[in-house]
């Protein structure tokens, strides 16, 4: 055995080693980003279902239910102008009702704004004329209050009570059915978050699992080759250095 030829052996058997370090190193940090990716997908899904639930189920019911109150809140103030009980305060308790009837508006405009269901576009069909007769109702009610005609104001009302309880009813369906939807969203968008993170769990441990196992598989063959490498030069140096045996 000729010096060149140990001296070839050891620098392929380093070659070698370097390489399956190389595929280890590799190996690790494809597992990492692997885990880092699954992790961000997660982090994604789970914010877009969040920002769904939030501007598609919990704001439209939000909106329909502080817009009933705020329908029943004018129709009470209004009640009372019957029974003469804001005669003093007329201006005042009329400004209180443009204001609700303006933030009720304002829900319309934006509930009506989002992609509806076709249940919901029925139902919003057949409000869209009754806010216009609510809306003209309204007007002739406050005429009837500022002329301060018991009779006309009595009259004014029960016809905008009329079509205020036409209003309220579709709004009270409407209310209902938006937060059923939410509720059965939340309940799917429950059990596919359950499916989706044991699928996950299965990924990583699975991938886990092989990066482990190839690890073990590339460290025991650099340990091999180490051993090979150590008795080469423990059967030189045992022969004395003599390079031409």
């Amino acid at each position: 055995m000729s010096f060149s030829f140990i001296l070839e052996g050891v620098e392929m058997k380093n070659v070698t080693i370097r390489v399956k370090i190389s595929a280890l190193v590799f190996l690790l940090i494809l597992f990492m980003l692997i885990v880092g990716l699954v992790g961000i997908l997660s982090i994604k899904r789970a914010s877009s279902q969040a920002d769904e639930l939030y501007y598609e189920y919990m704001m439209p019911v939000y909106w329909l239910t502080d817009s009933q109150t705020r329908n029943e809140a004018v129709r009470g103030q209004y009640s009372q102008f019957v029974q003469d009980d804001y005669s003093e305060n007329m201006q005042s308790a009329l400004a209180d009702i443009e204001a609700n009837r303006d933030t009720v508006s304002e829900y319309w405009e934006k509930y009506t704004a989002i992609e509806l269901l076709e249940y919901e576009n029925e139902r919003v069909d057949l409000l869209e004329p009754l806010w216009l007769n609510l809306e003209s109702n309204v007007n002739a009610l406050n005429t009837a209050i500022k002329s301060g005609n018991a009779d006309t104001i009595a009259s004014a009302y029960k016809t905008y009570e009329t079509t205020h309880y036409q209003v309220a009813t579709l709004l009270a369906d409407l209310s209902e059915f938006n937060t059923v939807a939410a509720e059965t969203f939340v309940l799917e968008n429950e059990v596919e978050g359950q499916e989706a993170n044991r699928f996950m769990g299965i990924m990583m441990l699975l991938g886990t699992a092989i990066s482990i196992a190839l690890s073990l598989y590339i460290l025991a063959n650099i340990l091999k080759s180490l051993k090979r490498l150590q008795n080469a030069l423990d059967n030189l140096a045992s022969k004395g250095g003599d390079l031409t045996q």
